[in-house]
């Protein structure tokens, strides 16, 4: 993605780990999952050069996140994210 004149921003998911699932309960709406899970992300701003001028190579984040499962009509899965949280652990 491009955010400036020369300058390029690299945003991507290295490695999912330690995905857990929380809590499940059933709701009026639907069934209800908290699932947790570990990312390592690399989140930088490159120059022309692409030499990094921003951000950190890699970073480790902690995601909590709690969704509802709706069934349509037709019987496909849809999931509809309720609530996330990002959490930085260093």
């Amino acid at each position: 993605m491009q955010c400036c004149v020369g300058r390029v921003v690299d945003c991507r998911v290295v490695i999912v780990n330690d995905v857990q699932l929380l809590a499940g309960k059933m709701m009026e709406q639907g069934p209800v999952l908290v699932i947790s899970f570990t990312a390592q992300e690399i989140n930088v701003i490159h120059d022309v050069t692409g030499r990094v001028v921003d951000g950190d190579p890699v970073c480790s984040f902690t995601y909590l996140i709690s969704s509802v499962l709706i069934i349509s009509a037709a019987y496909l899965l849809h999931v509809s994210v309720s609530l996330s949280v990002c959490l930085l652990i260093v």
